[in-house]
């Protein structure tokens, strides 16, 4: 009777002490709670410093995006006019025959501003230089050219090379436009130095840009005495803001695709310029704005900004409903308005004067 009784009280103590070991209900709830709120607060600061990095990431690429736009423009702004400062008319024309129209105009000045262009609140930027290695050595033409298909004499054509572009110009008749064409033929020397012919066939094979009518021509043509200058592949240059991109396109070229037009910068949302004249001569721009120059000579410099948007996009509107490009003292420059869905993103704003080196060389 006594081992029974024993046994017994050895199986009650046993499931007494058992029932006394783990975690009630109530405090496994408490512990998910509070792991809940531990959870949430990693949550939260990792949230808040992806959104950190993202924008600091977006601000270094819009950074970047705005200094590659400005190096792009500067570089090719500085040689606008090479072969081509003392040129003086203010409209070039020309013909290509694959070229839809195929009679064509460029502005003859080495750079030019088309403002609000191609819509408002953002200007066209247009450079034209050559590429010859005469630079800017004239020839004069010996006999009057009254057509394109007169033959064309000059006092010197040395260097003058098949499939260079030729500009044509009479600088003491600023009311002529200038005309552009191609040679199909190396110079030929006619005698012994003092005359040379320039061929520019409109029938030959490989030449596109010489016109056999008057199409381009200004009345009576060009007299002797006029000006040629050889511009080797002429280029004509266009930067301007398209679809939220920075475009470079040469205009006297074909269009091909990812060449011509080409995007520059992602992201650039405006491009203003102004002209920077030198209106007494010294050799200084004493003005910034945008009144058309009267000559080659008066524009020694441009003044470029363009706002640049980051990647990033925000709930709240961070940005302001405008934006100055520059200041000048208490004078504010461009001013960009900005739409309420692009204030939900950042800017950032760039802006340089470049030199125009070789209208201030030959001044």
């Amino acid at each position: 009777m006594r081992m029974k009784s024993n046994s017994k009280m050895k199986r009650k103590t046993l499931f007494a002490g058992h029932s006394q070991q783990g975690f009630s209900l109530v405090e496994i709830l408490l512990g998910l709670v509070i792991g809940m709120f531990g959870v949430l607060v990693v949550l939260q600061t990792m949230s808040f410093s992806e959104s950190q990095k993202r924008t600091t990431t977006s601000g270094g690429d819009a950074q970047t995006t705005g200094m590659v736009a400005l190096m792009m423009m500067e570089r090719d702004v500085m040689s606008a006019g090479f072969g081509a400062p003392d040129i003086e008319c203010s409209e070039i024309k020309f013909f290509n025959k694959i070229f839809t129209p195929q009679i064509g105009e460029l502005s003859g000045r080495p750079v030019s501003i088309d403002f609000d262009n191609p819509s408002a609140g953002t200007d066209q930027l247009t450079i034209l230089r050559g590429n010859s290695a005469l630079g800017s050595i004239p020839a004069s033409i010996v006999n009057a050219m009254p057509k394109p298909s007169s033959v064309l004499t000059v006092n010197y054509g040395d260097e003058f090379q098949e499939n260079d572009m030729i500009l044509l110009s009479e600088p003491t008749d600023p009311t002529k436009t200038c005309a552009l064409a191609e040679l199909t033929q190396p110079s030929k020397d006619t005698k012994n130095g003092a005359q040379w012919n320039l061929i520019h066939n409109s029938n030959a094979a490989s030449s596109v840009w010489n016109d056999s009518t008057n199409s381009i021509f200004p009345t009576g043509g060009y007299a002797a005495g006029a000006k040629v200058l050889n511009m080797g592949q002429m280029e004509n240059i266009q930067f301007y803001v398209e679809n939220g991109n920075l475009i470079r396109k040469d205009k006297l070229r074909l269009a091909v695709a990812n060449i011509n037009p080409s995007i520059v910068a992602n992201g650039v949302v405006a491009l203003k310029a102004l002209y920077g004249r030198d209106t007494d001569g010294n050799g200084y721009a004493d003005t910034y704005d945008t009144t058309a120059p009267s000559s080659n000579k008066e524009v020694v410099s441009v003044r470029i900004g363009i706002l640049v948007q980051s990647v990033q996009y925000v709930k709240e509107m961070v940005s302001p409903i405008s934006v100055v490009l520059w200041k000048d003292g208490t004078v504010n420059g461009p001013i960009i308005n900005l739409s309420n869905e692009q204030r939900h993103y950042r800017y950032r704003t760039y802006e340089t004067i470049i030199p125009i080196r070789n209208i201030i060389w030959n001044n």
